[in-house]
């Protein structure tokens, strides 16, 4: 099969759409008076709760899809679906954690948490207590008052991930966001975004570039090949949670992941 018509096989509930779908996706730049191909014939299909991985090498398009996706960039071709319908911009269904944690520095760790309560007249009051429950359920209820600056790395993630929670977005869409920090801070953030993804429900797209990291959140990968950017393999990762690198199973699938994306 031809990589540009690579299209997982999941199956919606009956009588619904794929909560999130790619279409012959593809997006073109214009440089130094010429053009450049970042991505191709993308395809994909993603069900509702899913957790799926974008992996692949540096330059192979994987954050250009998520802007594309999260309606930044528009799509030079094909279309992006939720829902059955088409995205035609960034909208409240779609909320993005990018790799670096962009906090108000001039703002406690709460007032960064309720910052987009105020464009949404209906949470208004009633959105509060709710803000407090998910600074504690992300460990942070001792630093609520305390401004980015006086807390880690790893903390600014924990508010950025808050941040995007309190607004319920159908849809999460996540660019390397644990990439810059420590090995064990990086751990206990998949962990707890695990944790918060099976309260929640979210469907959920990891763009990632660590192999390990993919198998320990998704519950599909799919690998993008480069030049142009296009999906050129998908693999399901059927381990149960919580995942353990050292086992033969997980050892077996990182190995067919280093295998295809070095090929």
């Amino acid at each position: 099969m031809n990589p540009s018509e690579s299209v997982p096989q999941e199956k919606p509930e009956e009588g619904r759409p794929f909560h999130l779908e790619g279409i012959a996706l593809g997006r073109t730049f214009r440089v130094n008076g010429g053009s450049l191909q970042v991505l191709e014939g993308v395809r994909f299909r993603i069900s509702t709760g899913e957790f799926v991985c974008i992996l692949g090498r540096s330059g192979c398009g994987k954050t250009t899809l998520l802007k594309v996706v999260a309606g930044f960039l528009s799509p030079s071709s094909g279309r992006v679906l939720i829902n059955g319908r088409d995205v035609r911009g960034p909208g409240s269904d779609r909320c993005v954690v990018f790799q670096e944690d962009a906090l108000f520095p001039w703002l406690t760790v709460k007032e960064n948490v309720t910052f987009g309560l105020r464009y949404r007249k209906k949470d208004g009051p009633r959105g509060l207590p709710d803000v407090d429950r998910l600074i504690e359920s992300v460990g942070l209820a001792r630093f609520k008052d305390y401004l980015p600056r006086e807390i880690s790395g790893g903390m600014k993630q924990r508010v950025a991930l808050a941040r995007v929670l309190v607004l319920h977005p159908e849809v999460l869409l996540m660019d390397e966001p644990f990439a810059s920090l420590d090995s064990q801070t990086r751990r206990e953030m998949q962990e707890l975004l695990i944790a918060l993804w099976e309260q929640t429900g979210h469907t959920v797209l990891f763009v990632t570039h660590d192999i390990e990291e993919a198998l320990l959140l998704a519950d599909r990968v799919l690998v993008m090949d480069k030049s142009p950017g296009r999906i050129r393999e998908e693999i399901p990762v059927a381990l149960p949670r919580p995942r353990k690198p050292e086992t033969a199973e997980f050892l077996g699938l990182k190995r067919k992941l280093l295998e295809t994306i070095g090929d």
